[in-house]
């Protein structure tokens, strides 16, 4: 591959890792890796980073635009974002204040903490000086508000590890928000995620550990789908060289982690250098389905994409009313189903507690969710109903 290829193709797949998840656009901001060390090495290509490799990483938070509530909650590297064999620790910005009133601190949270309290991964969490982030509620007042933040130091993680396998690294971070639902989730703003593009010491946001890698002889120009009727059309285009080998399309229901191929597909023209273009038509997607392109090359490198988030709003169920009547004690939940489907009804109150919980199996057409209420007492509720994991509706109640 000439070295005019191998620059263009670092800089596509610099753009491609930070495009190609499709996210809400709640937060603005800048990420730059900060420092990179190994013993040795630097993490460049001609110098990767070998045997313990430490490297620091930092954003920028410059705005938060969320729908419902307008407080940013979370700055995290998500679990699945972790390079294997690394932990994520905190950087050198340590708590500070979150510019809102009261005594309530942005606060580390490493891996064992985040996953004992059901977070999504290590970083900087909004707490109220309890250790436990997952009761904030953002129409309580709690986090960081919307707007510029002229006096946040950058939110610095570093990430410590031995070396394994060859690969490219690139730091992520996500950005969530608080809401009415309660803790890091809520429906208006799945979270943004942010990906280094530049800085690091190849200068595109990537660093080299554990050994010299071969560069993938493909240059991918763009990964994209969207839900239509009664399918999810997925397309994606690229430029390889006659190395290049086949892709594999990976397609996973549910929680977006264990994935199955669906569609594997060479080039019409190996020898060919010129722009191509691929798309696959998913005749069995659900509501929420994430797809990943796997590249292979003739000598078994292998490359993935990021993941491609899709959700399919014609597949999702039309809540049509929601009624709640303090005399009997009762909620009814009236939808109007797309097809046959699982929901999940949950009750929480205004600590995140769970009180009721029910998995149902709905037929297709016009359906109805009756729950009682009686063992509640007097307070403010919200119902959460989930589709697949994933919150469709949220409603606010108050038991008299």
């Amino acid at each position: 591959m000439t070295n005019l290829f191998r620059n263009l193709l670092i800089a596509t797949i610099s753009l491609f890792y930070y495009t190609a998840t499709l996210h809400s656009q709640c937060a603005s901001g800048t990420i730059e890796i900060k420092t990179v060390t190994g013993t040795p090495g630097t993490g460049s290509y001609s110098n990767p980073a070998l045997n313990h490799v430490e490297y620091e990483f930092c954003f920028t938070l410059t705005k938060y635009l969320e729908l419902s509530t307008n407080w940013v909650h979370g700055i995290f590297v998500a679990f699945e974002d972790i390079p294997d064999g690394f932990k994520i620790v905190a950087g050198t910005t340590g708590a500070q204040h979150t510019q809102a009133s009261g005594n309530r601190n942005w606060v580390f949270f490493d891996s064992t903490q985040a996953a004992n309290l059901g977070l999504p991964g290590p970083g900087y969490y909004v707490d109220d000086n309890d250790m436990n982030p997952t009761n904030n509620y953002g129409d309580n007042g709690l986090g960081t508000p919307m707007a510029t933040f002229p006096n946040l130091a950058p939110f610095c993680l570093k990430a410590i590890g031995n070396c394994g396998l060859p690969r490219i690294i690139r730091p992520c971070i996500t950005v969530t928000g608080d809401g009415t639902t309660g803790a890091w989730r809520n429906p208006d703003c799945n979270g943004d995620q942010f990906c280094t593009i530049t800085t690091g010491p190849n200068n595109d946001g990537t660093i080299i550990v554990c050994g010299t890698i071969n560069i993938l002889s493909l240059q991918l120009n763009s990964f994209t789908g969207y839900g239509e009727e009664t399918s999810n059309q997925i397309e994606w285009s690229g430029v390889a060289d006659n190395q290049f080998e086949a892709y594999e399309l990976e397609k996973s229901i549910g929680n977006g982690n264990e994935f199955k191929i669906i569609y594997k597909t060479g080039l019409a023209d190996p020898n060919s250098s010129a722009l191509h273009y691929k798309s696959y038509v998913d005749l069995y997607p659900a509501p929420v389905t994430y797809y990943r392109l796997k590249m292979i090359s003739q000598n078994k490198n292998i490359q993935y994409s990021k993941t491609l988030r899709i959700e399919n709003k014609f597949l999702s169920p039309k809540l049509t009313e929601f009624n709640f009547n303090p005399i009997s004690n009762e909620i009814f939940v009236k939808l109007n189903n797309p097809s046959f489907l699982n929901l999940s009804f949950q009750i929480f109150d205004l600590t995140s507690n769970q009180l009721y919980y029910s998995n149902d199996y709905f037929g297709k057409g016009l359906q109805t969710k009756q729950i009682t209420l009686e063992h509640l007492q007097p307070g403010v509720y919200f119902l959460s109903i989930f589709q697949q994991g994933e919150p469709t509706k949220t409603y606010k109640f108050i038991k008299t």
